[in-house]
């Protein structure tokens, strides 16, 4: 759909030029279709944190899927956007520029404490990468994700953006 759009727009637009735009006005765009995306179920969430052996993967995935953020929401965060005692997250850096609070639940709070006690992570990043200054990559996150949900037995596709979905 999205090709004969552009040749249906670019003939739109020659005929226009020429001075005979009533040549392409029977002729209709091409809709394209949206499907919903297969989200997983509670259960399926649940064998997903429970098969995490790595507590910085089960923070990561409970985020994911307890706040609704996106990976790079995700990869960007610091310490200091944890705010334990209003219980909210502060999420900067979104994708369309727009910082949002978010609640932050007691089980998530309990996941990035469990994290934070094991891991002290070091530097500006909640969830830094292998040299630390720079935070974790969208595709560590996706590859962890897939890792996971093999371990847990679940048979669809899963990638982090789910989590979101399921949210």
């Amino acid at each position: 759909p999205g090709t004969v759009n552009v040749a249906i727009a670019a003939l739109r637009h020659l005929f226009t030029s020429l001075g005979r735009p009533e040549v392409m006005h029977s002729i209709r765009g091409v809709r394209k279709q949206h499907r919903a995306p297969e989200v997983l179920s509670g259960s399926e969430v649940e064998r997903l944190l429970l098969a995490s052996a790595d507590l910085k993967h089960r923070a990561m995935f409970t985020l994911l899927y307890g706040a609704g953020l996106r990976v790079g929401e995700l990869t960007a965060l610091s310490a200091a956007d944890i705010d334990s005692k209003r219980m909210v997250i502060h999420v900067r850096n979104t994708k369309n520029r727009y910082d949002r609070i978010v609640p932050l639940s007691p089980r998530m709070l309990q996941a990035l404490r469990e994290y934070w006690k094991a891991r002290r992570p070091r530097g500006a990043y909640l969830f830094p990468g292998r040299h630390g200054a720079k935070p974790l990559t969208r595709e560590a996150v996706f590859n962890a994700i897939r890792k996971t949900a093999r371990a847990a037995g679940i048979t669809k596709k899963v990638y982090p953006h789910l989590l979101r979905h399921a949210f």
